[in-house]
């Protein structure tokens, strides 16, 4: 039986008695409407990600089978973030109401939207350097993965990038040189770093064999010792493995 404002009456009748007669009032059975618990959508979401949509509440405490289709108005929900609201310690509130009906009253519970940081993919330069050559500067990392026109501006603290090449580093194959970066710092990014890599290629020397002029019948010109020029630095013959001849 729905809420009515008089109520329903409890009617009593059928008393019998010799030395009694009975004078009957009415009592009366209130109908109060039935709570319904109205609960905001919980979502988590990435830094830059649109509002979730729709913002539909869950509504528990039905009678029998009923549903939304017996509300006068059915509760709506609304929240305060939008895409680019930053990443906060107690996310954004979901906050329902607005619901009417006749038999239901209704007891509203926030939902919450957690806003999660984005990831920054930071990559460290690879270069190719010449045995000898200086360390390549400055190691500026490629940061991609910002929400819209944002940039290293956003950061709190900017990746920076080392590597353990230095002028003089020896040619290690294709393995290289780690150009490792770490550092970043910001509210609404995390970090995923990628190391790049410094590749050192052999210096070229140039070998000159010896020129030099006889007279017909001489001796061969003993030893033909090449001139050898290009080394980094101060190392000469000593520092290869086999000397030309």
């Amino acid at each position: 039986s729905p809420v009515t404002l008089n109520g329903y009456a409890v009617a009593c009748s059928g008393g019998v008695a010799t030395n009694y007669s009975f004078s009957y009032v009415d009592g009366k059975i209130t109908v109060s409407p039935k709570q319904l618990t109205v609960t905001g959508p919980s979502s988590t979401v990435t830094y830059g990600d649109l509002k979730p949509s729709p913002l539909t509440p869950d509504i528990t405490g039905f009678y029998s089978t009923e549903g939304t289709g017996n509300l006068t108005t059915v509760p709506t929900c609304s929240t305060a973030y939008v895409a680019g609201s930053p990443v906060t310690l107690n996310g954004y509130a979901v906050a329902c109401s607005g619901g009417v009906a006749t038999n239901y009253s209704f007891s509203y519970v926030d939902g919450k939207i957690t806003v999660s940081p984005k990831q920054l993919t930071v990559t460290g330069p690879s270069s190719t350097v010449t045995y000898g050559d200086a360390k390549p500067s400055p190691l500026t990392p490629n940061i991609t993965g910002f929400y819209s026109t944002e940039g290293t501006g956003n950061l709190t603290t900017v990746p920076t990038c080392t590597t353990a090449y230095a002028a003089g580093s020896p040619v290690n194959g294709t393995t290289g040189y780690p150009v490792t970066c770490s550092g970043g710092a910001a509210t609404n990014y995390s970090f995923y770093y990628v190391a790049g890599k410094i590749t050192v290629s052999q210096k070229q020397l140039t070998v000159t064999g010896p020129s030099s002029t006889v007279t017909y019948g001489d001796l061969k010109p003993s030893p033909l010792t090449p001139n050898i020029t290009g080394f980094y630095s101060t190392e000469g013959t000593g520092n290869l493995t086999t000397v030309p001849t």
